[in-house]
């Protein structure tokens, strides 16, 4: 058993949704008979196990989060900084462009 805060971190490494999603793809029917699953000893039925689909929607919310955060970053960059483009008038403190 995992301890809350590394479980958490579990959770928002989309390693952990693909070992799950390929887990349970490659057990197949097994996975749903408790005597013989493969996936039990690492994902739980009762209590870690989410699911293929919920594994496709974790990794692609991971996927657009990661695009987002790019181009939130990429926006920063572009941004003049507008503290080096102003200048200051001799004599007055006031600035202009």
């Amino acid at each position: 058993r995992l301890n809350p805060v590394a479980r958490a971190t579990a959770a928002a490494l989309p390693t952990r949704w693909t070992f799950e999603a390929l887990l349970l793809t490659w057990a197949g029917r097994r996975a749903d008979d408790p005597v013989i699953d493969p996936v039990e000893p690492f994902f739980p039925a009762g209590t870690d196990r989410a699911g293929i689909v919920a594994c496709v929607w974790a990794l692609l919310a991971l996927l657009i989060g990661a695009i987002y955060a790019n181009v939130f970053i990429g926006l920063a960059r572009a941004r003049p900084d507008l503290s080096r483009t102003m200048e200051r008038r001799p004599g007055t403190g006031s600035a202009t462009r």
